[in-house]
């Protein structure tokens, strides 16, 4: 790296914060996937104002950056690109406030999940995203990968409990997005940060909701003779219409290791193990916990142990939170899938993982989110045997597309980073990709913030011709009958440069800022079909035009609103069709 650019570097952080020397930033190449790529240098800034202007310094060298916790990523997301710059965000890692009144905490990205958690703990409360890896994962990381964990079932994805954030972006500016509250009045910024993986900006600050700790808590081990009557026991919970707070699954390979490594109270004969848990107020928690163990026993359950005391709970967490530790002992290396299916498409998705593995002669266990479909499977290997690595991906790309084709998609909560690039095909058309590209250009016009990470490079396509401009846009509204009809209107509307405004059957629309110049409405109101109704699994996707009193009726259900729910009307922003979840009221 230049020696120029690194004394500017020693300017902006001083001597001791700058790691150039080969065996310095050796510890920096890899993270905790495969990928593995030597950065020029690794810096580490003490505050906001020195990483804006760490980043101004590579803007005007063109040297591309990423930014950096304690590299715990999974999907090579934290590695730098050959030759580039790490920031390293170790040193901010202060809890800077806790308001319980209010809710929240504000924190540095390089606090731990763990350590928040231990903060919060003596003020009765806590925070629900709760990764594996919480004792050494940092909070900018779970932000920065929207982590999920085995409380996400219940209380949601990072996503859902970040209020605002301080970012640096990709020219060194410092801004602010969101606030203190989930009501502010900006375009929703934060959404864009969270989860984009360090390409759009540097996290320095965020503010995140914390809840209060529940009053009471039951844990069981549900233990199984069969891996399959074990994931259908999953569904058949939900199905009853319990919420459990978390609901994990080992199967017999894990099992094994995490017994061999820290005795948790495994059964080491076990086929698969379910660990369930409920929360929530003491009244009524019993009962719950009585009706997941009849489930479980319906379907094959040899045994559900309920947790004594807190000791015997936290001895089952420590064996979970341990699995990929435990699977060292497995193999020299190993792989970890991050992808996720329906939870009805469970025991499938495990059948055509072990097709898979088998057919690349690949041994594997599962370790996963049952609740939520979240599969990750670990493919065992020995990176020392011919093109075993290779074969190690092959097959995870095999497993990703079988997911996929159950319904499900690519990434869960590890993030696509650098490993999972061209699985972004699967899921996503070349139009997607494309404004996910502009999306990146408008934050990081020159490449530099972590590039080569989630959008893979554009391919050559025949550009279509442009549709011919022949009829005159209706003077009053646009109704579009179908998808195809819908794309028609907007594309002639983008050549005539006619504003269009997003509506649905008009109820708030004197509400918001309004257009101050004439718009042509877009209205969903012929999107109004039930797409597909799946109870099993709390999903019914719809079009975007239907109408909220006439679902409920209709379908026996209510809707339960995501903290990123745009709204019915614009809807239409994403698309015709909409999928949300819902909780059956009957049957």
């Amino acid at each position: 790296m230049d020696l120029a650019f690194l004394n500017k570097l020693k300017q902006i952080v001083g001597n001791q914060h700058v790691a150039f020397n080969p065996t310095d930033v050796e510890v920096y190449s890899y993270d905790a996937s495969l990928a593995v790529r030597t950065p020029g240098a690794v810096v580490f800034p003490g505050n906001t104002n020195e990483i804006a202007s760490v980043v101004r310094a590579c803007a005007e060298a063109r040297i591309p950056f990423v930014p950096r916790g304690f590299g715990t990523n999974l999907s090579g997301g934290s590695v730098a690109p050959e030759g580039g710059l790490v920031i390293c965000l170790a040193r901010l890692n202060r809890i800077l406030d806790i308001h319980p009144k209010r809710r929240c905490a504000v924190v540095q990205p390089g606090v731990t999940n763990f350590e928040l958690q231990n903060a919060l703990a003596p003020k009765g409360f806590f925070f629900a995203p709760d990764p594996a890896s919480q004792k050494v994962a940092t909070l900018g990381g779970n932000i920065a990968e929207n982590s999920g964990g085995p409380h996400c079932f219940k209380y949601g994805v990072t996503r859902n409990h970040v209020l605002g954030l301080q970012v640096v972006l990709a020219d060194g500016e410092i801004v602010r997005l969101g606030g203190s509250t989930h009501d502010y009045t900006e375009n929703d910024l934060c959404g864009f940060i969270i989860g984009g993986e360090g390409t759009l900006g540097i996290i320095t600050e965020a503010t995140v909701k914390i809840l209060p700790l529940p009053e009471a808590v039951i844990t069981m081990l549900a233990i199984y003779d069969n891996v399959t009557e074990a994931a259908q026991s999953v569904s058949k919970i939900i199905e009853g219409g319990i919420i459990p707070a978390t609901l994990e699954m080992m199967d017999a390979p894990l099992i094994r290791a995490v017994e061999e490594s820290f005795p948790s109270g495994y059964p080491l004969d076990a086929s698969a193990v379910l660990i369930i848990e409920i929360d929530g107020p003491k009244t009524g928690l019993a009962g719950q916990a009585e009706q997941i163990k009849r489930i479980c026993s319906e379907n094959g359950c040899r045994h559900v142990r309920e947790a004594r005391d807190e000791a015997e709970r936290d001895l089952l967490w420590a064996g979970r939170r341990g699995a990929f530790g435990a699977a060292a002992r497995l193999a020299p290396n190993f792989l970890v899938m991050d992808c996720t299916v329906p939870r009805t498409m469970l025991p499938e998705a495990l059948s055509r993982v072990a097709a898979v593995a088998k057919k690349h002669q690949l041994t594997h266990g599962n370790v996963f989110h049952a609740g939520d479909g979240n599969l990750h499977p670990l493919l065992l290997f020995d990176a020392r045997g011919h093109d075993q690595l290779n074969l190690a991906h092959q097959a995870g790309f095999d497993i990703v597309k079988e997911c996929v084709a159950l319904g499900g998609t690519i990434t869960g909560e590890h993030g696509v980073g650098a490993e999972k690039i061209e699985a972004m095909r699967l899921i996503f058309s070349e139009d997607d990709l494309d404004v996910q590209r502009s999306l990146k250009q408008v934050f990081d016009p020159l490449d530099l913030l972590n590039p080569g990470k989630i959008i893979p490079a554009p391919i050559e396509r025949d550009t279509p011709p442009e549709p011919p401009i022949t009829e005159k846009q209706n003077e009053y509204s646009l109704t579009p009958s179908d998808t195809r009809e819908a794309c028609e209107m907007v594309r002639r509307a983008f050549l005539n440069r006619t504003p269009l405004l997003p509506q649905g059957h008009g109820t708030q629309g004197g509400f918001g800022n309004l257009p101050t110049r004439p718009v042509i409405p877009l209205r969903s109101l012929k999107f109004s079909d039930v797409i597909d109704y799946d109870p099993a699994n709390q999903v019914v996707t719809i079009g975007s035009g239907m109408r909220l009193s006439v679902l409920q009726k209709n379908r026996c259900v209510r809707i339960i609103p995501s903290a990123d729910w745009w709204g019915w009307t614009s809807a239409a922003l994403r698309g015709c069709v909409m999928a949300l979840p819902v909780i059956c009221c009957s049957g």
